[in-house]
């Protein structure tokens, strides 16, 4: 049975439903902000025409769907900014992880299990799916959890068509587990100010460091160090913006070994200096 909620960071909603797996929402036809940081994926197709923007550390900046019914695909464990300034409707379906690798394995041969984003994915075949799953989301008399989990199947199946390269059943490193992947990502999050080791994370799951660095990447689409500072400076961002706290605390709060090594690692990956950063968003 399809239970209806609201999900966490999800931009208001016409219609929502959830099963086990899957999370998928309609969103109202108003302009929108959010940020995700989480361990499910993400599949959005905007319903009508307008300006989905992402912004991420693996996504060019700015980044952007203009045109209806193409698909954005984002993978587990990642912050992502996506903000919409048009009144366009769109489907979001967040999926967990474990389904996610269910859906690779078997989907046809051409399909993929390529960590990585697709924006702007455009198939013949997915307006009429993206309409008959909002159609459906909109009838409480067609409640299907079987409906639902198929549609987003099909829709999930297509972002891995996109992602290009690699077979699906070509051997590889094995992906964590929905629930292994949160335990992962949430004993990191728990030792983020002390310092994460790399071997110190694998120690405390049972892997050797390259066994846990290669299998993290094929589920997070990163290795866990690139997750780990982004992580940090996704924390230096927040006392950035929320706090008056000196730049040198915030950096050896978080780890580092001086003021110098925040302002480098943060102008890295956000372009800009930690100063700079919090003079534009004060």
């Amino acid at each position: 049975m399809i239970v209806p909620r609201l999900e966490a960071g999800f931009p208001p909603a016409v219609a929502s439903a959830a099963t086990a797996q899957v999370y998928a929402a309609v969103t109202a036809p108003e302009p929108f902000e959010v940020m995700f940081n989480t361990a499910r994926c993400l599949v959005m197709v905007p319903l009508g025409a307008g300006r989905l923007e992402f912004n991420a550390p693996d996504l060019n900046q700015g980044e952007a769907v203009t045109k209806p019914f193409v698909l954005a695909y984002l993978p587990t464990g990642r912050e992502r900014h996506i903000c919409q300034k048009r009144r366009v409707e769109h489907l979001f379906l967040s999926i967990a992880a474990d389904r996610m690798v269910a859906v690779m394995g078997s989907a046809a041969r051409n399909s993929v299990q390529r960590p990585g984003c697709v924006v702007g994915y455009a198939h013949p075949d997915i307006p009429a799916v993206a309409q008959a799953l909002r159609r459906h989301m909109l009838d409480p008399r067609c409640a299907n959890s079987v409906y639902l989990n198929a549609q987003a199947d099909i829709l999930l199946a297509h972002a891995m068509a996109a992602l290009g390269s690699r077979p699906a059943n070509s051997a590889g490193p094995t992906p964590f587990r929905n629930d292994l992947l949160q335990s992962i990502l949430s004993h990191v999050e728990k030792q983020l100010e002390e310092g994460v080791s790399i071997a110190a994370l694998a120690s405390a799951f049972q892997m050797t460091p390259s066994e846990f660095s290669r299998r993290f990447k094929v589920t997070v689409g990163c290795s866990p160090q690139r997750y780990i500072i982004e992580k940090r400076i996704a924390e230096a961002r927040r006392l950035l913006r929320e706090s008056d706290e000196p730049i040198a605390e915030i950096a050896f709060r978080l780890g580092y070994s001086s003021q110098a090594h925040l302002t480098s690692s943060f102008k890295s990956l956000m372009g800009l200096t930690p100063s700079r950063y919090r003079k534009r968003n004060r």
